[in-house]
């Protein structure tokens, strides 16, 4: 494991047991790419913290790659057991990598927008199945 690594790591963890809110967390996004995680948000509007594969958010497996950490919309307190689920998740699921998401506009947005946010199958059925929104 890369000196570098686990400093970037070490700092990580020290910023998240300190962090109050979600946008405390969502203001760490340059350290979660340093040990290959990203958040992003879902088209429910929800934020995830989520591996990095191939430059892309990696969100198969639940608790595995990927985990809920709050609305997009709303400023929420963090409690004491969603840090430690959140520690956990960055202590299995970090890389010895470090990842950014590439900026690219995602083939199902049909050019509408540059930046996307994910699609989970779980909770996206719709826009995975390519239905469109009426108005």
């Amino acid at each position: 494991m890369p000196k570098e690594y686990n400093s970037d790591l070490q700092e990580l963890m020290y910023k998240i047991k300190n962090s109050v809110t979600c946008s405390c967390l969502f203001a760490l996004e340059n350290n979660f790419n340093k040990v290959g995680l990203t958040l992003q948000t879902t088209t429910k509007n929800r934020m995830i913290l989520c591996k990095i594969k191939n430059s892309r958010p990696y969100c198969k497996e639940f608790m595995d790659d990927y985990i809920f950490v709050g609305s997009a919309d709303e400023d929420r307190e963090l409690s004491k057991r969603a840090v430690e689920c959140i520690i956990e998740f960055v202590m299995n699921a970090a890389s010895d990598k470090p990842a950014k998401i590439k900026d690219e506009q995602r083939n199902w947005q049909d050019g509408i927008s540059l930046y996307g946010k994910v699609i989970l199958v779980n909770e996206d059925v719709e826009a995975v199945a390519g239905n469109p929104l009426m108005d």
